[in-house]
């Protein structure tokens, strides 16, 4: 222990994550006392189910492995850019409507009209076609376009 007390051992923040952990933490006095200050015991599961279900739907959604090992400083391939890249893909010969590439894309339309990645420009009334930066986005993300 700290001789005033004002050592990792009072700080809650360290003892909830040695809590959350499972680890224990022990304080031994100058005088070579020990005392038991956060218990080895499991901590209780958080439930966040709303949490959770987003999580499984995100999981079901996906298609393939398409990053193997996981990675960083690379964007993470989601649900939701594996089905634009599907949409890039069926529009990379020709713009196309959003009711032609549903069978590449059930949500294709509102992929489109959101256009969150700046993938897609409206040519005319009801009539999508692919920008540069959703050329380049294809060809970049090539292999997990397709899985």
């Amino acid at each position: 222990l700290s001789a005033k007390g004002k050592g990792r051992e009072s700080d809650p923040r360290y003892r909830n994550l040695c809590r959350r952990l499972g680890f224990g933490l022990l304080g031994v006095s100058a005088s070579g006392q020990v005392d038991v200050l956060v218990s080895p015991a499991a901590p209780m599961p958080r439930n966040n189910s709303r949490r959770r279900s987003r999580l499984v739907e995100e999981h079901k959604r996906r298609q393939g492995d398409p990053v193997a090992g996981g990675g960083t400083r690379k964007p993470i391939m989601t649900a939701y850019r594996q089905q634009a890249l599907a949409c890039a893909a069926a529009m990379a010969s020709a713009p196309q409507r959003p009711r032609d590439l549903k069978h590449a894309c059930p949500d294709a339309q509102k992929i489109l009209r959101r256009n969150v990645y700046g993938w897609f420009e409206r040519s005319e009334r009801g009539v999508y076609a692919l920008t540069d930066l959703g050329r380049n986005a294809l060809a970049s993300w090539h292999a997990a376009a397709v899985p």
